[in-house]
């Protein structure tokens, strides 16, 4: 066996800052609900199979893969230093005889070039698509890929004036006052904050008629305090799931189901959202991605990446409609 303490790495591995480190981090490798959604999603698909593991970092879903029955694994990592990485712990795991780790960047043709069954891969980003993962899904149906099926759901709610109004101003640690997020009389909201400290409300900015959209900033109720209503009192207003096993693209908007073969030159996925029940009104628009697979569902925003960039404030919108275009390189997203 391996001796960890004894001996020194086998490869020039660079020192990662394991708290920060793009791509190798603390944080992402503890992220118990993406590592609890893949051990999911490999238990019942990989026994007895010989898979492709893309973007193989430090090698978890490999040895998870392996855990579940795995004969064998060809893994691709494109980064020089994350393949060192994995270099150094396929040995010192001794599984050179399990698993062939390649220093190149997975292109959707590879897989011909392999004995493979099943590939898995982790390569997606907060906006879902930032990493390349749709570059990597086979261009034929049949092929297992896993997790399978890839999601953006546009969710919606009604909101007080007075809570939008609150979401568009950072506000220092230092400072706190009375704002109930709620719309309700404002002489009431002065008499407490005076009472509080002898002070008024200070005066903030007032969200503006139109679409604008929100900032990660520090709000008086926190971070991003939005994904609290969206989590528990929205309703999915438009929907697309990519299925990279089917090859196919459904999109649910406005335009009622649509289920097509996947266009992999479009560089983005579009939606319609119809806004006539919007007219004055305040209401967010909140874009949730995530991942499935069988009965296993993985929202990211319930993981280390974090929501998507950004959601949206619609006020007194007069338009009948509203385009979403969702980049399928970048991940952004865009309203127009």
């Amino acid at each position: 066996m391996y001796d960890f303490m004894k001996n020194s790495p086998l490869h020039d591995v660079r020192p990662m800052d394991w708290a920060n480190d793009d791509g190798i981090n603390l944080p992402m490798l503890n992220d118990f609900m993406r590592n609890q959604f893949y051990d999911n999603v490999l238990r019942n698909n990989v026994n007895d199979k010989h898979c492709l593991d893309i973007g193989f970092g430090t090698g978890l879903l490999s040895i998870l893969a392996l855990k579940h029955g795995a004969k064998s694994i060809t893994a691709y990592e494109s980064d020089n230093n994350r393949y060192l990485l994995g270099y150094e712990i396929i040995k010192r795991l001794e599984l050179e005889n399990k698993i062939t780790l390649i220093h190149n960047r997975y292109k959707h043709d590879d897989f011909d070039k392999h004995d493979s069954n099943v590939i898995f891969s982790e390569t997606v980003s907060g906006g879902l698509w930032g990493e390349g993962i749709w570059n990597s899904f086979p261009r034929q149906s049949g092929i297992q890929f896993l997790p399978g099926q890839y999601y953006l759901d546009i969710m919606s709610l009604e909101i007080p004036e007075s809570f939008a109004n609150g979401l568009i101003n950072e506000v220092d640690d230092s400072i706190r006052y009375f704002s109930p997020g709620i719309d309700i009389d404002t002489k009431f909201i002065e008499c407490i904050n005076n009472l509080r400290n002898g002070k008024n409300s200070p005066d903030i900015n007032l969200c503006k008629d139109g679409i604008t959209k929100l900032s990660n900033i520090n709000t008086i109720w926190g971070w991003m305090p939005y994904m609290r209503l969206a989590a528990y009192n929205s309703k999915s207003i438009a929907k697309y799931t990519v299925d990279a096993i089917e090859n196919t693209i459904t999109t649910t908007d406005q335009m009622g189901t649509n289920k097509a073969v996947i266009d992999f030159a479009i560089d983005n996925i579009d939606m319609s959202i119809n806004t006539e029940g919007f007219h004055n009104k305040c209401v967010m628009l909140v874009p949730r991605v995530g991942m499935k697979h069988g009965d296993a569902n993985l929202f990211l925003d319930t993981g280390h990446w974090g929501p998507v960039d950004y959601p949206v404030l619609l006020k007194n919108i007069q338009n009948s409609t509203i385009t979403l275009s969702h980049h399928t390189k970048t991940g952004e997203l865009k309203y127009t």
